[in-house]
């Protein structure tokens, strides 16, 4: 698999402290990147969520 981005890691699976905007249980990896950094899927699959919106804005979410 490849990483989807040259970025940082800004969260991983699991447990986190719960916000008004994160839930407790992180199901995915957040990864941080510039504005005009590139982005390719580690896998095949199919994008089932994007969104434009909220604080960490572009989100993408890819089933297989």
């Amino acid at each position: 698999m490849i990483w989807p981005l040259n970025g940082v890691k800004t969260s991983g699976f699991g447990s986190r402290e719960a916000t008004e905007i994160v839930t407790a249980n992180h199901r995915g990896i957040d990864i941080g990147g510039n504005t005009g950094t590139a982005i390719v899927a580690a896998m095949d699959g199919v994008v089932t969520q994007y969104s434009l919106e909220g604080d960490t804005a572009p989100f993408f979410a890819i089933a297989s």
